[in-house]
C-alpha cells in the first residue's frame, strides 16, 4: 500500500470535527463511510485518508 496514508478513529474525528466516539458509534457504522483497508480488531481499524476526505466532501455537497 504505497502512499495511503492510514488513519484510524482518532484521526478520522480530527478530520470531521466530531469525538472519536462518535466516529466509532454513529459515523463509521453509515452505509455510505468508505470500507476500511485494514481490520485488525474491532476497534483496530484503518481507512485510506484519501477516502474519508472524499467522503466528507461528497456529505458537505448534500448539505
Amino acid at each position: 500500500m504505497i502512499g495511503v496514508r492510514k488513519v484510524g478513529y482518532t484521526q478520522i474525528a480530527e478530520i470531521l470535527g466530531v469525538s472519536r466516539t462518535h466516529v466509532v458509534n454513529r459515523i463509521s457504522k453509515q452505509p455510505d463511510f468508505p470500507k476500511p483497508i485494514i481490520r485488525v480488531s474491532r476497534m483496530t481499524v484503518w481507512w485510506d485518508e484519501r477516502d474519508i476526505w472524499e467522503w466528507a466532501r461528497k456529505r458537505a455537497q448534500k448539505g
